[in-house]
């Protein structure tokens, strides 16, 4: 009597987010990131570069709106990137990377995530204020020039890029692609909380110290909420929406208040414009 047909299907030996098998190993996520540097760090200087000399210095909205755009196409690169090195690599498709048909665990683990990202930053705005760690503050214009935040051109641009390509160039890199090959190296634990380091550390710029621990935060709750969903539009959800909060309330307060109650937006906005 073949008894086959009532066994419960295996998960794959490497599975990862959804059940799905992992065919990329550490030495990808490498590459990968060495890609990420390149893209951010080199990719951006000959046309910020050029738009500098042309409009004669960094400080021009000519400049900032060239290091904008440049940041949107070294973004979407992250998409190419991720692909290179899964199912470009490996076979199979764009499902490899967690993008399947939605359901509403998507979106109930989505919601979860962006409260529970929301909640944790407000808290470390607040624990910061409450124990008076002023290296940890986070300034209005620390990484956001205030002539960005003082034009409304400028501010429709960075929008753009922290809302439209941003939530999903980053996520199907750091949790689609970078999450699960630390997962099947490290385990689901380990790779949740590296994956938060690596999405922090990616955040270049020069008050990282400041943004670094709720970057973390933020990048860990994200991992986490695509391991438990399978489905990479979970972390999209929550982080359009967040950077969408963060970006309506920086727009619509500007740096007049700079209580704790808006270090989340400000970290939000430093995360995207800092690169």
């Amino acid at each position: 009597m073949d008894t086959t047909a009532a066994l419960p299907p295996q998960r794959p030996e490497h599975a990862g987010p959804g059940g799905r098998r992992i065919d990329w190993t550490l030495g990808d996520v490498a590459w990968g990131i060495g890609w990420f540097l390149t893209l951010f760090l080199l990719f951006p200087v000959p046309f910020v570069g050029a738009a500098a000399v042309v409009s004669g210095g960094t400080d021009t909205t000519a400049y900032y709106a060239a290091s904008l755009i440049a940041g949107a196409g070294s973004e979407v690169g992250l998409i190419v990137v991720a692909a290179m090195f899964t199912w470009r690599k490996y076979g199979g498709g764009w499902e490899r990377l967690g993008l399947v048909a939605p359901n509403w665990g998507t979106l109930g683990w989505g919601v979860a995530a962006l409260v529970t990202a929301l909640v944790l930053g407000w808290a470390y705005g607040i624990a910061i204020e409450v124990f008076g760690i002023d290296a940890l503050v986070s300034e209005c214009d620390d990484q956001i020039p205030r002539e960005v935040i003082d034009s409304a051109g400028l501010m429709v641009l960075a929008g753009i890029v922290a809302i439209a390509f941003a939530p999903v160039c980053e996520e199907i890199f750091f949790r689609g692609f970078i999450f699960p090959g630390l997962l099947r190296a490290w385990g689901v634990g380990l790779g949740i909380l590296a994956s938060g380091l690596l999405f922090s550390v990616a955040h270049i710029g020069p008050s990282m110290h400041k943004t670094v621990i709720p970057i973390f935060i933020i990048g860990a709750v994200f991992a986490a909420s695509y391991y438990r969903s399978g489905n990479i539009l979970t972390p999209i959800l929550a982080h359009l929406v967040f950077n969408s909060v963060s970006f309506a309330v920086l727009a619509t307060v500007g740096c007049d208040d700079d209580t704790a109650a808006l270090r989340s937006a400000h970290h939000a906005l430093q995360a995207v414009l800092a690169r």
